[in-house]
């Protein structure tokens, strides 16, 4: 999860939204998602706060991310964002400019139409509304109606009321309006048309199509919900209308950008294009609540909405004026003159606007535009269309105003607050990542220097086994197994720390140091078990085949006493038949040493296994006495079921067992003494068991068990004596092996203990770079502090 977190790639469109949405209702929303998500796990819920810390947390915890909006957020955010230690630093990591910033929020509103009214919840100020924008850019446009003041909530029935209104607007004229559900798909309302009179009637793929080659055909409605991931259709001369800038205390500028862009989308970020037209409603009525915000911003709106209407009045009485003068009769052409905006160039840096507003008036009114006015009016149109720019420059002034003071929110300050705490835990979250992969690559590198030779002391003869080949396989056994028990090593929780605990005191956390010491303590507690390797070495073909002779030798004796004993299977139904020695219990002991003899043959034929090669080949000892020992104790430990024939068959297995054994014949050839030696007492004339071997293990009577076996000739010899150094390899892997399975062995605890002091040394020398990584990171912090709204 680490790597995927802060190693993997991401992209995340409309990043900003994570860190300072346009109010706290979407991190309300995702709450409520994840714990609903999360209820089936039995967790606590999660609550906004903690979701606005996670998100921060993601988003800037990940190295490798490509992060995409049309806003920034505050300074602050995008200082945490990019890991920097100022604002101007940020900028630098980021690839921006004038099209993709806020400027061209100003460039739009600069070019917008302030509309002063009421409450536009109201169907008479909100028809009004309309009314006033259409009479000025024409009642055949495309309407694009940004309602920010409603929040989604019985979308429908909205949708309705504007269709309503939006027809009286046009005098009884309309047309269908599209609108988006709550998946943001594209909808359609029409009362002439049946299949989109009801909720959510989605447009089908072919129908969009047909309404975005032809938009001006229909209006569109959206909601505040709806400020970023739409794109409605939009002709080049379709109207933007925005209502709800100065009801909503959250509408910075972040959030003014993204709704602006709805209905700008056929324009350029510099150029409106076409025949698009803006307008932004102001309700110069409204107030915020008592309370909601602070008695300054209060004021401040009152101030600056007080003065719009003052503005406003002084335009319509320039106007009346302009008006009377003309008769009240305007052609199209001096119309189009008085809503044209007038273009004030901006002052140099000591300047005024009022200096330049004169100059820039008399260039206007001596344009070829004005000639379409008769000279007795051009005072009253000078006059008018000063009292015009002062006003739509108070209305400038205003949303601008209102969108700074909202920066300063204690919304946004909360949003900062969770996101430099989402950044911390980021922070603290990679210190611990880091910290917790050292157990991996760096832990091996350190685990592949460690020599064990010095610690490590003989545990035989030279001719036993090599001694450098069990260091070797001593120290690969160790570090593997410590490297695989290092891995089940826990993360350390971010929750274990105080929230407000340094970094530099997270980096010197020594919980790696106390995990290695758990690790080091269970495997000493244990031992190791270590994995085989099993190695397949090239034995002569000759030595192969001697081993198979021996074997098959075995393998006949030991088929003719499985007939005899009938495979060690009951039999039923006798009929008074000599059916051979009938097993009662016991077999199963009988068949594992004849496994065990077929295993060794296998090692030696597929695996070359050299170990289990010498003992075939040596004449005390070899494979196979040692399997006609464990089939005399093995046959000693079976019961057979009473028969009369027993005597006489117990006899044949004797005889069996003789020809690898002759010694067992010599001394109990006859009836009388297996009787007297080998049957147990009491048991009649019918014995059923045969004890070859006492409870020790060793032979009754201690009669001569030795086996003789076939010796090797000299050219036999000498390839088994030129295997010799690999068998010597092989007994000290062996060795090695046994001796790490030891629990609290003396070799294994030395070993580990100079393996453990290595690590624990290894991972000093990393914390002291995590702490320097960490004090750097924390100065970051500490001097972002400072550019906090």
């Amino acid at each position: 999860m680490d790597a995927l977190q802060y190693d993997g790639l991401k992209v995340v469109d409309e990043y900003d939204r994570l860190s300072t949405p346009s109010s706290s209702d979407e991190f309300k929303e995702q709450a409520a998602d994840t714990s609903r998500a999360q209820s089936v796990l039995g967790t606590e819920p999660i609550n906004e706060r903690e979701v606005a810390e996670l998100l921060a947390a993601f988003l800037s915890g990940s190295k490798n991310k490509i992060c995409l909006s049309a806003t920034m957020g505050t300074g602050f955010t995008m200082a945490g964002l990019t890991k920097s230690a100022t604002v101007q630093e940020a900028a630098k990591k980021c690839e921006s400019n004038a099209m993709t910033t806020q400027a061209r929020l100003f460039n739009w509103l600069s070019k917008t139409t302030p509309v002063l009214s009421g409450d536009t919840s109201d169907p008479e100020n909100r028809i009004n509304v309309l009314k006033q924008v259409m009479d000025r850019s024409g009642k055949d446009k495309q309407i694009i109606l940004f309602d920010g003041n409603h929040n989604g909530e019985d979308r429908f029935m909205h949708v309705k009321k504007d269709y309503d209104y939006l027809k009286e607007a046009r005098g009884g004229k309309v047309r269908g309006l599209l609108y988006y559900n709550d998946q943001k798909q594209l909808c359609l309302y029409h009362p002439k048309q049946e299949q989109y009179q009801q909720s959510d009637a989605v447009v089908s793929p072919e129908l969009e199509a047909l309404i975005r080659k032809n938009p001006e055909d229909y209006d569109v409605r959206l909601d505040k919900t709806q400020g970023t991931g739409t794109d409605c259709p939009q002709g080049a001369n379709s109207v933007g209308i925005h209502l709800g800038m100065l009801e909503d205390d959250n509408r910075r500028g972040n959030v003014m950008t993204q709704e602006f862009g709805r209905f700008s989308r056929a324009s350029s970020p510099l150029n409106i294009k076409g025949g698009q037209e803006f307008f932004m409603v102001l309700n110069t009525k409204f107030l915020p609540p008592n309370g909601s915000v602070s008695h300054e911003y209060r004021e401040k709106q009152k101030e600056l909405t007080n003065a719009c209407e003052r503005a406003d009045e002084r335009a319509q009485e320039a106007m009346a004026k302009l008006l009377g003068e003309l008769d009240n009769k305007v052609s199209p052409e001096q119309l189009r003159v008085i809503h044209a905006k007038l273009h004030v160039s901006p002052p140099d840096e000591d300047g005024q606007y009022d200096t330049n507003l004169e100059r820039d008036l008399g260039t206007f009114l001596k344009s070829w535009e004005c000639n379409v006015f008769p000279h007795s009016v051009k005072t009253a149109l000078a006059d008018f269309k000063r009292a015009q720019w002062y006003g739509e420059n108070q209305s400038q002034e205003t949303i601008a105003t209102m969108m700074a003071l909202r920066e300063d929110s204690s919304f946004v300050k909360a949003c900062e607050t969770s996101f430099e705490r989402g950044s911390k835990r980021a922070d603290v979250d990679e210190i611990l990542s880091n910290a917790h992969t050292w157990r991996g690559e760096r832990a091996k590198k350190v685990l592949d220097k460690v020599e064990l030779g010095q610690v490590i002391t003989p545990v035989g003869s030279a001719g036993e086994y090599n001694h450098q080949v069990y260091v070797k396989e001593f120290e690969g056994q160790l570090r593997r197994e410590v490297h695989k028990e290092l891995q089940k090593i826990e993360r350390e929780s971010f929750d274990r720390f105080n929230k407000d605990e340094s970094l530099e005191a997270v980096a010197k956390s020594e919980h790696m140091d106390d995990e290695i010491k758990e690790c080091i303590a269970k495997l000493q507690a244990r031992g190791i078990r270590p994995d085989s390797q099993t190695v397949i070495h090239n034995i002569p073909q000759e030595l192969k085949e001697h081993c198979g002779q021996l074997w098959a030798k075995a393998d006949h004796l030991y088929s003719e006493i499985d007939s005899l004993c009938n495979k060690g299977n009951p039999i039923k139904n006798k009929r008074n038949k000599d059916n051979g020695l009938v097993v009662t219990s016991g077999w199963d002991r009988v068949a594992a040493a004849k496994q065990e003899l077929d295993d060794k043959l296998r090692a030696v034929q597929e695996r070359g296994d050299l170990v289990t090669l010498t003992e075939f080949c040596r004449e005390q000892g070899s494979a196979v006495e040692v399997f006609y020992h464990e089939l005399a104790k093995a046959l000693s430990a079976v019961r057979f079921a009473s028969d009369k024939n027993n005597n006489n068959n117990f006899g044949k297995l004797c005889g069996i067992l003789g020809e690898g054994m002759p010694g067992l014949m010599d001394q109990f050839r006859s009836v009388g003494a297996r009787k007297a030696n080998l049957y147990p007492a009491k048991q009649g004339s019918q014995p059923t068991a045969i004890m070859l071997t006492q409870k020790s293990g060793l032979p009754t009577k201690k009669w001569n068990w030795h086996v003789t076996v076939e010796k090797l000739d000299d050219q036999l010899k000498n390839q088994l004596v030129a295997l010799d150094d690999m068998r010597k390899e092989d007994n000290a892997k062996q060795m090695a092996r046994a001796e790490l399975s030891t629990k609290g062995g003396a070799q294994l605890t030395n070993c580990l203990g100079r393996i453990q002091g290595e690590l624990l040394a290894a991972n000093k020398r990393y914390r002291k770079t995590l702490v320097k990584d960490a004090a750097r990171t924390q100065d970051a912090i500490d001097r972002r502090k400072t550019i906090k709204l």
